[in-house]
């Protein structure tokens, strides 16, 4: 007499399938969580624009900072004898510090309110003051 023996179909494909199904939970948890962290920490303030005119013959970089502890932000670059508009500027609260840099030296600052910049709407001149020294010898010397 003959036996037979029964076989079953494999498993594979249910296992698979119980994958699929865990993977794709983990997906959903994953993308729920990061929903969540981003609404909490949320996009910081900014002020819609901020308006810089450079009179110097340098290219400066202009930051800002609220002062204190606070992070600097870089603002912007400007080349000589320019004017920029920066859009969507972090808003750096009651307190704003604009510095400037030439050739990654710093050679000036304003201190001002946000309601100075508002007075002033949002307009900046980098100061005359930050143009970097002339180098070389002085003109008094150079006819010599």
């Amino acid at each position: 007499m003959d036996t037979i023996h029964h076989t079953h179909a494999p498993l594979a494909p249910r296992r698979r399938i119980g994958a699929v199904i865990a993977a794709v939970v983990v997906a959903v948890v994953v993308v729920a969580v990061f929903a969540g962290v981003s609404r909490l920490v949320g996009d910081p303030a900014v002020v819609d624009h901020l308006e810089i005119r450079n009179p110097t013959a340098d290219i400066v970089d202009v930051t800002a900072t609220g002062g204190g502890d606070q992070s600097t932000v870089a603002v912007a670059t400007l080349e000589p004898h320019s004017r920029i508009v920066v859009d969507d500027v972090i808003d750096q609260g009651d307190t704003w510090v604009l510095g400037f840099r030439v050739s990654g030296r710093t050679v000036g600052e304003i201190r001002t309110t946000r309601a100075g910049l508002e007075r002033a709407q949002w307009r900046v001149t980098v100061p005359t003051s930050a143009a970097a020294p002339a180098t070389g010898p002085p003109a008094s010397a150079a006819g010599r």
